[in-house]
């Protein structure tokens, strides 16, 4: 279960980094502007910017390998992925960093999630569990709201 879950979750983020590098339409039908995308794009890194950017450096240092984790190291993999995806007060900070960039870094990262959570094979009795919150946090915390943003911003 968590594997398909895990594997929808690339299908949907692969679509999404296409969006966001200007290859495809959302859902092959809805055409974004520019500046609709950016808006999306600043609301994700609006709170915490630069603690999420630490974050998501770090993500990206430890998941460089397509190799399995431990189930240590997927827990602590849930609780980054959980101040990842923290939203807060929505207030107007100066932008210095890239919205975009961030968010096209933070697609592939969570596609290298999904690949290597959905895919390993190793066997505890914790590990479906720990899977199958990885895969629900990506998609509840990060995809579900990303795309409810994106509804949002064509509606106007």
């Amino acid at each position: 279960m968590a594997n398909d879950l895990g594997m929808e979750n690339v299908a949907l983020l692969e679509h999404l980094l296409r969006v966001n590098r200007d290859h495809q339409p959302l859902f092959n039908s809805f055409i974004l502007k520019r500046d609709q995308l950016r808006r999306c794009n600043a609301a994700v890194w609006a709170f915490r910017a630069l603690d999420k950017l630490r974050v998501l450096y770090e993500l990206s240092d430890v998941m460089q390998a397509d190799t399995p984790v431990s189930d240590l190291a997927l827990y602590a993999l849930l609780e980054k992925l959980n101040l990842l995806f923290s939203r807060g007060p929505r207030w107007e900070e100066p932008q210095v960093l890239d919205a975009r960039a961030l968010t096209v870094a933070l697609l592939k990262l969570l596609i290298r999630i999904c690949n290597v959570v959905g895919t390993d094979t190793l066997d505890s009795k914790v590990r479906p569990s720990l899977q199958r919150s990885v895969a629900t946090a990506i998609r509840t915390q990060f995809i579900a709201e990303y795309i409810r943003a994106l509804w949002d911003v064509l509606d106007e």
